[in-house]
């Protein structure tokens, strides 16, 4: 949680800062940003534990319409 607030990231994986609706821009910068954090957090896990939650993260996507790095964290 440090290390993404200090990467600015922090905003994006709690949810507060959301993926804009409209196409353009701000959505690209969120879309990269959502990357990011899913990447940093996937670094961080051991491979059996990253495995674990890739299983429940495609799950969970498979049910909403886009993958956000909100599921990742809450399922890690």
């Amino acid at each position: 949680m440090a290390y993404l607030h200090s990467v600015d990231l922090w905003l994006i994986v709690n949810g507060i800062v959301t993926c804009p609706s409209a196409a353009g821009e701000a959505h690209t910068m969120w879309d990269n940003a959502n990357g990011w954090a899913i990447g940093l957090i996937q670094l961080t896990m051991k491979d059996h534990v990253l495995c674990k939650v890739d299983t429940l993260v495609v799950t969970a996507a498979s049910n909403a319409t886009d993958c956000h790095v909100t599921t990742w964290w809450t399922q890690a």
